[in-house]
């Protein structure tokens, strides 16, 4: 968390110099966020440090000025972990405490530093975007949760009803319509040709009919679909176009079958099925099973060869089979359409109370919530001895190289440890082990960092003993020069004082 306090005195003083704020739903179970743009400078006008531990809390006022929580504040979010570069900052709200105003009115924004009450000011206004405008009008207003109040709806194209609907030709209150009028679900507004006590009507939860007439021809709820008056496909029980069912099927007598017949889920039949693309025969010279009409290609379809085994066939080459064991694939795997998949993607087996999927291992904030940052001690990596070994699959002498569940889990790195049903270790998660070792990276970084800072520091000591050594150099030569010089004139003066002595004697 970025510190903005020195020795009691602030030192850093955020300025909001710049704001862009723009309200957008987000794609995730329709979660209302709002992006906030801006930039935090120091007191003298420079943009603070960059860093990515900056905290700001925010706060969404009905009022300009108010500071009445209970009465004008609508929305408080405190956002930890700010990237800041350049003093330019960029966040969404919503994503850890939900949006829940309407925005059905005039909002303003208040930023604070840190978890203080005491906001940047002036706060600024939440405006439209132009083409916003058009939703939030003298009478038409758009929320992002609560009722949706339009005064007319105009509808145009293939169906021309000649202007706009009244209250009573599109309500959806519930009910069953009235005969001859449209009071209650989706009706056609009377007179201008449509069924006016027909359309889609709800009379409960988990009911939905489809009336003609003020009369039910279709019911679907949660169970399925319900047809009360009677089912004509075609001529009687004959069908001679194609036939969709997406469940189930139950055909108790004979059914005849002219065209296709397409069976998205389970498909009994206590009689005959003849006609069409579905016919019985052989392969391989073995069990039967199911391939296409002869014009398409007998060798193409399901079979059986033996026993628990079910092959996949296209030209009597298999692609697929199945068997106690599992799924085999042996032909390429192909996926035509995958959602949110980009080349480069990893696939990942997601596990859930239905089972699981595969599909896309995704990094955008956009689909993650609780967001926190991982403290744990990443030096732990240094422990890990790297193992080769066989594998116990029989006749399976193959060396491979790696690392060992139990020991990871023995050394607290459990979030990089899978485990089965009775929480033994099972597996090792080998792609999130670049996240720890990233860190030591980033860990050994910093010291390789701080040791050429202290070389730094050596290197200038180092060069200032050399100036102070080369300086004493010079006053030592100077020295030994005064020292000769008094020598010279010490040995001078020695030889007068023995001249003296001498002429003295002499006397």
């Amino acid at each position: 968390m970025k510190n903005f306090v020195y020795k009691g005195q602030i030192l850093v003083k955020p300025l909001l110099t710049f704001l862009f704020v723009a309200f957008s739903i987000g794609l995730y179970a329709q979660q209302a966020t709002l992006s906030v743009q801006g930039v935090l400078t120091k007191s003298d006008g420079t943009a603070v440090d960059d860093g990515n531990d900056y905290v700001l809390t925010f706060r969404l006022w009905d009022n300009e000025t108010s500071n009445n929580i209970n009465a004008n504040r609508v929305h408080l979010e405190t956002i930890t972990d700010i990237t800041i570069v350049g003093g330019v900052y960029s966040v969404v709200l919503g994503l850890s405490t939900p949006l829940t105003s309407q925005f059905n009115t005039t909002y303003w924004l208040g930023v604070s530093v840190g978890t203080s009450n005491t906001e940047l000011l002036p706060r600024p206004r939440l405006t439209h975007a132009p083409y916003a405008l058009g939703i939030v009008g003298q009478n038409n207003i758009f929320p992002s949760t609560g009722t949706v109040i339009a005064d007319a709806l105009n509808v145009a194209g293939t169906v021309n009803v000649g202007g706009s609907f009244n209250a009573a030709a599109l309500k959806a209150d519930g009910g069953a319509p009235a005969p001859g009028v449209a009071t209650n679900g989706f009706s056609f507004k009377p007179g201008t040709g449509g069924d006016a006590d027909g359309g889609l009507f709800s009379i409960g939860d988990n009911n939905v009919g489809l009336y003609a007439n003020a009369t039910k021809a279709l019911e679907a709820n949660n169970g399925g679909v319900i047809i009360p008056g009677a089912l004509q496909v075609g001529n009687g029980a004959t069908i001679n176009n194609g036939l969709n069912v997406g469940l189930q099927q139950t055909v108790n007598g004979s059914q005849t079958v002219n065209g296709n017949q397409t069976v998205n889920g389970n498909n009994f039949t206590s009689g005959n099925i003849t006609g069409g693309n579905r016919i019985l025969t052989d392969w391989n010279a073995g069990g039967g099973g199911f391939s296409f009409k002869d014009d398409v290609g007998w060798d193409t379809g399901m079979f059986s060869p033996g026993d628990g085994t079910i092959s996949f066939l296209a030209n009597s080459t298999q692609v697929m089979f199945a068997n106690q064991i599992g799924f085999n694939i042996t032909r390429d795997l192909y996926l035509t359409s995958a959602p949110n998949m980009t080349d480069g993607d990893n696939l990942e087996w997601r596990s859930n109370v239905q089972g699981g999927r595969v599909g896309v291992n995704t990094s955008s904030r956009r689909y993650k919530y609780n967001i926190q940052p991982l403290k744990v001690d990443f030096t732990r990596m240094l422990k890990v001895e790297p193992k080769i070994y066989n594998r116990k699959t029989e006749g399976d002498d193959k060396w491979e190289i790696g690392y060992i569940a139990e020991e990871i889990d023995s050394l607290g790195m459990k979030d990089l440890v899978l485990y089965d049903d009775q929480g033994r270790p099972n597996s090792l998660i080998y792609k999130k082990f670049i996240i720890y070792t990233n860190e030591l990276v980033k860990i050994q970084h910093k010291e390789i960092e701080t040791l050429k800072a202290e070389v730094i520091l050596l290197s200038n000591e180092i060069h200032q003993l050399q100036e102070v050594n080369i300086s004493l150099q010079v006053t030592n030569n100077t020295f030994q020069e005064e020292q000769t010089a008094f020598s010279a004139r010490l040995d001078v003066l020695s030889k007068r004082i023995r001249a003296l002595e001498v002429s003295e004697m002499g006397k």
